[in-house]
């Protein structure tokens, strides 16, 4: 079983030897490294060059167009029975590969999800749950939006890549927030089966700069795109239902960034009130989902929607 490992790197001078390694001295040997430069403009180029000798590495050079444009360009040219994603800062435990194979070969026609250890300055947090669990697709679909599970994510995961290329599932390069989690879904609808497999094989790196802490620009409105693009997927009343409910989550993500925004410009003035207009046509529909799931936190944010603008704002600053 050939697994194919795709990195997409730019701009990752101080991290890409390390995910490259962690690949490169995997017990597992029957493996093809795909490193896709994504136009760096660092020394990310002369540290993948390095590696051009080693007969399983694959180095693809393009013009700067973002990590679903990379990703893609590493699916055209894999030739895996598996794949897997790794991102350019974070690596993956040596057994991590010959471990999945071993999984998969025992669970043949079931979709593979792992978990991840995330490292802080000061620790490593283990990310994994307590126990394996298999799932039937109707059920994990309503995950996805969850951090349970990492849905939003297509690391962690060992994707089939005939299913992959008979589908002609790819990351949509038009959406720069939620392109995994679109990814992820367009291949959880053309399967039956996961198995969530509760060991934590990668390693993920807290960064400063990472795109959960950075201040709102006009690229996180494509995260409701994603989601409007699962809901072309889907056809029963009772997934879109859900979906409707993760639209909003993801507006509510949008309108918090945007009030921590310091600095906010008449474009954005204009985008927070419409959102926030928009999530209050809904937020009964919103506040009794959110209480029949039992999602607390998601309760309080419609709560404080619903407040009047001077309250909110205060509010959140004491809360960021």
């Amino acid at each position: 079983m050939l697994v194919s490992v795709i990195i997409p790197a730019y701009n990752v001078e101080k991290y890409i030897k390390k995910s490259i390694e962690s690949v490169l001295n995997q017990t597992y040997e029957n493996i093809e490294l795909i490193i896709v430069d994504d136009g760096s403009t660092d020394n990310t180029r002369d540290i993948i060059k390095q590696y051009t000798k080693n007969s399983k590495v694959r180095i693809c050079y393009k013009k700067n167009g973002g990590v679903s444009s990379a990703r893609n360009l590493g699916l055209d040219n894999s030739k895996g029975d598996y794949i897997i994603f790794l991102d350019s800062d974070d690596w993956i435990d040596k057994n991590a590969i010959e471990y999945l194979v071993n999984e998969q070969v025992k669970n043949i026609n079931k979709f593979l999800i792992c978990d991840f250890k995330l490292v802080k300055i000061d620790k490593i947090e283990d990310r994994s749950l307590l126990c394996k669990k298999y799932f039937k697709i109707e059920e994990i679909i309503y995950y996805i939006g969850e951090p349970k599970y990492k849905l939003e994510s297509s690391c962690y995961k060992f994707f089939n890549r005939k299913i992959i290329q008979n589908n002609n599932i790819r990351f949509n390069e038009k959406i720069f927030h939620g392109e995994d989690g679109l990814f992820v879904y367009s291949y959880l609808k053309k399967i039956k089966e996961v198995l969530y497999l509760n060991k934590g094989l990668w390693f993920i790196l807290e960064r400063e700069n990472s795109s959960t802490r950075k201040e709102f620009d006009t690229k996180f409105l494509t995260s409701v795109d994603a989601v409007r693009e699962m809901m072309l997927l889907t056809d029963t009343e009772k997934e879109k239902k859900y979906l409707n409910y993760y639209l909003l989550q993801r507006k509510f993500g949008i309108v918090f960034k945007l009030f921590k925004k310091q600095e906010k410009n008449i474009l954005e003035q204009k985008l927070l009130t419409q959102i926030k207009s928009e999530i209050l046509k809904e937020s009964y529909f919103y506040l009794g989902e959110s209480v029949r799931r039992k999602k607390w936190k998601s309760i309080i944010k419609i709560f404080i929607i619903l407040l009047p603008k001077f309250f909110l704002e205060k509010t959140l600053k004491k809360l960021v």
